[in-house]
């Protein structure tokens, strides 16, 4: 059994493989030192593991920790400076153990890093924090070697066209991951906090307060890494049924199981929901703590759509891709909630809750024989799919001019993309990441084996079925170290974002803005036409327009037509604004798509 070292982040997990151990129980205490331990040498082996995301500056060179960074962006002093040298001397030559006059002089509990925080002032630790904690992008297991002299840090964020700044008055929140509008409250905002379970509603953004309309922390059960309360919208007939829709971690009936869930709730008069009003649709088994799911919205056609991830951990390794006829994973489903005439009841599944909702006639695998030109049984397929191949789809949205679907889907070892989703649309997980042929990585660099309680990756010589294509992405992006020479796009985990249609920014009017959570760039992909296919009929240019890391979605001011995100890692709702010295960075064009 592999005992594992997880740090949480809203997106994916970072698992620290420490050791391995037969099948019985360490005490807490030790397992939590052999933690500490096991940190510097992980975080040696990271690219740029304090980077410019938050201050501008220059992050380190890869696979090291820099005094000089440290020393600018802490303002640390010259004692401290004198005291922190050797300690990183120590995590960049790979060691972890402090000598014992180290531990005498800084009362630390073993480890470099734990020894490094102790030198540090309560401002400097929360820096320190703010500034690595956006740089601890997971991959689902290390990618064996640090950066490789190639592609850059990105640009400074002050040298760009826009500046985030606070909204909504400088309200706080709970690690903010959503930010919507209901039908028919044109001043109003609805915020989700992750962790705490609350649906925070903005009754009048001109003139800012919270107020909690639903409290679902009795439910939502295991928070670790990225489940929790997740995505919300709005029934379209809002202002008459009263009726939304949250998708959320919680547990199942006897509580031995994490489940998502999606549920429907109730808005009552006095403006509050009731948790007994809780109808759940879909209540899917989930036994990995990342890839939870990323958008929940209705279409310009009334129907639900939902984004579901790969049930997490790294590489498809719970081997959900590529089926139809499995569960309720790695794709995006699309349902009837108001079971209209003509709509089907879905085949029968364990994660279903009869009678909630119904299929569309027309989604794409209805009746299905065959998927990837090879049999299925029609009685067994989730026809609930819209689309399939997806990873982790984190965050997408409806364009409301045109009804194009664009996603924004987190990538595995190289590639981050963003595509336009379609109906019967296959994007290629795990046979592909991005626009490459996918290979499952070797293990390298320290990287254990999979526990056994763990099923093992999928076969690593599963053999693409002849003739089979995929949707090409729209725009892809490589990770840090891994880029062209000279392409500053580079990033760890796509946010999906918006086709900003506001008019605060003329500029960015008709643009798809999206992000990166962990190298903080913000880009704007120029408009486009694309077919019912979603293949593009226009060039595509993007450019990158701001920084910020920590920005999990967007969305736009119902009053002012501000764009807005939610930033996680500050707890902070925030709005572009211009930049009055701006130094545009227009984007390397992106290699031509191929087909593996």
């Amino acid at each position: 059994m592999v005992l594992k070292f997880q740090i949480a982040t809203p997106r994916r997990a970072l698992t620290l493989p420490l050791f391995m151990y037969p099948s019985f129980r360490l005490p807490v205490l030790p397992c939590l030192a052999l933690c500490a331990l096991s940190l510097p040498l992980w975080l040696a082996a990271q690219p740029s593991a304090l980077s410019a995301a938050r201050g501008g500056f220059a992050g380190p060179a890869a696979g090291a920790l820099s005094l000089d960074v440290l020393k600018t962006a802490l303002t640390l002093t010259d004692t401290q400076v004198a005291a922190i040298a050797p300690l990183l001397d120590l995590i960049n030559k790979g060691q972890q153990d402090l000598t014992a006059a180290q531990l005498a002089t800084t009362g630390s509990s073993g480890a470099a890093i734990a020894a490094i925080t102790a030198i540090l002032t309560d401002a400097q630790k929360t820096q320190f924090a703010a500034l690595a904690n956006p740089q601890f992008p997971a991959r689902g297991g290390a990618r064996g070697g640090a950066g490789r002299g190639r592609g850059g840090a990105g640009p400074a964020a002050n040298t760009l066209p826009y500046l985030s700044q606070p909204a909504l008055g400088g309200l706080s929140f709970d690690k903010p991951l959503a930010i919507v509008t209901a039908p028919g409250e044109p001043q109003s905002l609805y915020i989700l906090e992750k962790e705490n379970g609350q649906v925070i509603r903005i009754p009048d953004v001109t003139k800012p307060e919270r107020v909690t309309v639903l409290d679902l922390s009795a439910e939502i059960g295991n928070l670790d890494n990225e489940r929790g309360l997740l995505a919300i919208a709005f029934h379209p007939d809002y202002q008459k049924n009263h009726l939304f829709y949250l998708w959320f971690t919680a547990s199942n009936a006897d509580g031995s199981q994490s489940v998502d869930r999606l549920a429907r709730f109730t808005m009552g008069s006095d403006g509050k929901a009731d948790p007994k009003s809780e109808q759940p649709l879909i209540s899917q088994v989930d036994r990995a703590n990342n890839h939870n799911g990323g958008q929940l919205a209705f279409g310009p056609d009334g129907y639900l759509y939902l984004s579901m991830g790969d049930e997490g951990g790294s590489n498809g390794e719970w081997q959900n891709t590529q089926l139809i006829d499995k569960n309720f994973f790695a794709g995006m489903i699309r349902i009837d909630v108001d079971k209209r005439p003509g709509s089907l009841p879905p085949n029968p599944h364990p994660a279903v809750h009869a009678g909630t909702y119904t299929v569309p006639a027309d989604n794409p695998w209805v009746g299905a024989k065959t998927f990837n030109g090879l049999p299925v049984d029609p009685a067994k397929v989730r026809t609930e799919y819209w689309a399939v191949g997806l990873r982790n789809p984190w965050r997408w949205s409806f364009d409301p001019v045109t009804g194009l679907l664009w996603e924004g889907d987190v990538g595995q070892e190289r590639i981050e993309e963003v595509n336009l989703i379609h109906g019967g649309g296959n994007y290629g997980w795990n046979f592909r990441e991005g626009n490459e042929a996918f290979v499952i990585p070797s293990y390298r660099g320290g990287r254990t084996p999979y526990s056994p309680i763990v099923p093992p990756p999928p076969d690593p010589n599963r053999v693409k079925p002849d003739g089979l294509k995929f949707d090409e992405p729209v725009f892809t992006y490589f990770h840090p170290g891994l880029a062209p020479a000279g392409d500053l796009n580079t990033g760890n985990s796509i946010t999906g974002g918006i086709v900003y249609r506001g008019k605060a920014i003329p500029a960015l009017a008709g643009h798809y803005i999206f992000a990166d959570y962990s190298s903080g760039l913000i880009w704007a992909l120029s408009p486009v036409t694309a077919d019912k296919e979603g293949k593009l009929t226009s060039k595509v240019t993007v450019e990158i327009i701001a920084r910020r890391s920590g920005i999990v979605s967007f969305a736009q001011d119902p009053v002012t037509g501000d764009l807005l995100v939610a930033n996680i890692s500050g707890g902070t709702i925030e709005r572009l604004v211009t930049n009055p010295n701006p130094v545009p960075v227009v984007a390397a064009p992106m290699p031509p798509a191929a087909n593996p």
